[in-house]
């Protein structure tokens, strides 16, 4: 999937899809992958959602804008309070 955005200094977008209460309670880490085809890039954070409704974010993800596909690998551990038995929406 590609997304080409434009954001006017100091706004912000989200981008998110459905997990259909995805059980991801036996992972050690939540990993993509993303390419940057141009910078400057904007702050990017991940946050997920269960089913409860508890959600948890990232710290900034460090992606450069060098248009290669680059793999992102989070703890699972980062995420407090989500039921990742549940899981119902992944945001970036």
């Amino acid at each position: 999937m590609g997304l080409t955005y434009e954001l006017p200094q100091g706004s912000s977008v989200a981008w998110g899809t459905g997990l259909n209460e995805l059980d991801i309670s036996a992972a050690k880490t939540l990993q993509f992958w993303i390419k940057a085809d141009r910078g400057p890039l904007p702050e990017l954070r991940v946050e997920v959602v269960d089913s409860f409704g508890a959600k948890s974010q990232s710290s900034p993800l460090r992606v450069s804008s060098n248009a290669r596909w680059q793999r992102v690998i989070i703890p699972v551990a980062t995420f407090k309070g989500v039921n990742f038995n549940r899981l119902s929406r992944f945001i970036l």
